[in-house]
């Protein structure tokens, strides 16, 4: 119990080590603060400083986080980790921190692959029996379908914003 707790105090620190206006703002809002309390100076208040109320505001955001972690993936989770895995292994993202994903399409109503290609990523078609019961499977697959296409003058992309 006692190391949860301390990991739970390591998580809320690390949430405020990282924070950003926009959490800042949250947090103040939830806790009933006068906007730009804990923004005070061109840092933001210290772990230290801060008011007691949002130091347990943030250590229940950790607790929930913290027992997130320790629950095990269900079956359709370690399926998709294990596939986007597999896809990262066969086309490695070079730039950035966000990797390959599965969105919704609304213009072509349907679910699609995306694979990021630095600044930008292909979107690929998910039809029906594509998603098989292997996961690794699955990757090599997709990846078959969509690697020739990228290169085509009529792909499908879609830019990020800085």
């Amino acid at each position: 119990m006692a190391e949860q707790a301390e990991q739970v105090e390591q998580f809320a620190r690390k949430l405020w080590e990282n924070r950003s206006s926009n959490f800042i703002e949250r947090i103040e809002k939830e806790c009933g603060y006068p906007k730009n309390t804990l923004d005070s100076g061109p840092w933001g208040l210290e772990w230290d400083q801060l008011p007691d109320k949002a130091k347990d505001h943030l250590r229940e955001m950790a607790a929930q986080e913290v027992a997130a972690m320790q629950t095990p993936p269900s079956e359709v989770e370690q399926y998709l980790i294990t596939m986007f895995r597999e896809l990262e292994r066969l086309r490695p993202v070079k730039y950035g921190a966000t990797s390959h994903g599965i969105a919704w399409d609304n213009d072509w109503e349907r679910l699609v692959l995306l694979v990021v290609l630095g600044d930008a990523a292909y979107l690929h078609p998910l039809y029906p029996g594509d998603l098989t019961r292997d996961p690794i499977a699955t990757a090599a697959n997709l990846w078959a379908k969509a690697e020739p296409e990228i290169d085509k003058p009529d792909a499908n992309y879609v830019g990020y914003k800085r």
